[in-house]
């Protein structure tokens, strides 16, 4: 008995690719290209890569101001050894890094009047810059090596609700940047409290951050986060909520206090002093986020809002309106010291609907109402939350991003070593 076990061979080889196969890499080399811009000129050179983090440390100038130290351009010379000379010598593959540095001097005549009295200009040897390949490795010690791109947390701001130990229940907003200070809400849906964490520190009354950034009344305040009206002085203004104090004309007298019900006793005087409309808030109090939070807060000013948040980020330094100003600005509205990128930008504007210039990469006082708002929304069930974990909200971090990062601390090292030394001459 015979068994036939031919088997069919079948041609693969004649059929016509349909899709080309992607370059797999093009995004890694892409990266590192922004992030050297190698081939264009300094004149035409984007604010990116390591354009953008010399043009964050560069200028610097002394404590007194009469010396400054600007950064003209940059340049990467080409590696020594090729590729495969590198493997065999058991070198890295890199280019050397110079920067052409300018330093003014200036000095003050007798009327006060500042003048330059020196201007020098100078390559200065940075260092050694690994190169990329064409395959999208380092040559590192003769070693082929690889950077492995990461999937973060993307910048912007995300609205999640949460259920503490004990059954608390509060709604969160939280604004994450590329590179600053986290900005954390939490609406306490018992108390319907709304505080704030900068940095996650200590928490505070979200009014406090809104005197900080601005807001020069409680009156401003309500009307920007609840619905007013204008009500009759009637039956109906009986145990509503003033926005304002309702004083007399005649003695300027307080007849009903802000933030507190009306008295059927203050209703009738109002009348007897021909008050006849009253701006009251629109809703019950327990609803009422900001007046509430406003009961719980003992700051009534912006310059106590400032000493206040500079007392919670930084426990135990000594504090003054001379720190705490400058230390709220470098906060969140420093480019230097803040950074949303253009990816945060875009993830606020649109989650918030605003329509700030993809540019701006600092936080704004729009940023902040609009959080709020939308967290207040939230509590009336109205907006949307979002899922953290969900790959929407994430974003893969190139190579040229990861080297750019650790080129910026060397550079903000090198920057503290400068001042330092520029210190140390002025005092000479």
């Amino acid at each position: 008995m015979s068994i036939n076990t031919r088997v069919e061979r079948r041609e693969y080889r004649k059929i016509k690719d349909v899709l080309s196969l992607p370059n797999l890499i093009e995004m890694q080399l892409k990266s590192y290209h922004a992030l050297l811009q190698r081939d264009v000129s300094p004149a035409k050179r984007k604010r990116q890569g390591l354009q953008a983090v010399l043009d964050e440390v560069f200028p610097v100038e002394s404590h007194d101001g009469m010396c400054t130290l600007e950064i003209v351009n940059y340049d990467i010379a080409p590696a020594k050894y090729d590729v495969d000379e590198c493997q065999r010598r058991g070198m890295t593959f890199a280019g050397t890094l110079k920067v052409r540095l300018r330093l003014v001097v200036r000095d003050k005549t007798e009327t006060g009047k500042e003048v330059v009295r020196d201007v020098r200009e100078q390559e200065v040897y940075l260092g050694e810059f690994p190169l990329m390949t064409e395959t999208g490795t380092f040559i590192i010690n003769g070693a082929e090596r690889v950077i492995v791109s990461q999937l973060h947390r993307s910048p912007g701001v995300y609205f999640e609700e949460k259920t503490l130990p004990g059954g608390k229940h509060v709604l969160t907003a939280r604004i994450i940047p590329y590179r600053g200070a986290w900005v954390d809400f939490e609406l306490d849906s018992s108390s319907s409290v709304i505080s704030v964490s900068i940095d996650r520190k200590r928490k505070l009354p979200v009014t406090s951050l809104l005197y900080a950034l601005g807001c020069k009344s409680e009156s401003e305040m309500l009307k920007t986060f609840h619905e007013t009206e204008m009500v009759d002085t009637g039956r109906e203004l009986v145990d509503r909520i003033p926005v304002e104090d309702v004083k007399d004309p005649s003695d300027g007298s307080v007849i009903a206090e802000a933030r507190q019900p009306v008295a059927a006793a203050a209703v009738g005087r109002m009348r007897s002093v021909k008050i006849r409309k009253v701006e009251v808030l629109v809703g019950m109090r327990d609803d009422l986020c900001i007046l509430n939070t406003l009961e719980k807060d003992y700051v009534r000013s912006r310059e106590e809002a400032l000493l206040e948040i500079y007392r919670r980020v930084r426990p135990g330094d000594p504090t003054s309106m001379q720190n705490a100003e400058p230390a709220f600005e470098r906060m969140f509205f420093n480019p230097r010291t803040y950074d949303l990128a253009q990816v945060g930008r875009y993830k606020l504007n649109r989650k918030l609907k605003l329509n700030i210039p993809s540019t701006k990469t600092i936080l704004t006082r729009d940023d902040f109402i609009e959080t709020i708002r939308y967290l207040i929304g939230l509590s009336r069930r109205e907006g949307i939350f979002d899922n953290i974990d969900h790959l929407g909200n994430r974003r893969v971090r190139t190579v040229g991003e990861l080297v750019q990062n650790q080129f910026r601390i060397g550079m903000a090292r090198m920057e503290r070593s400068i001042r330092e030394r520029m210190t140390i001459q002025d005092m000479d």
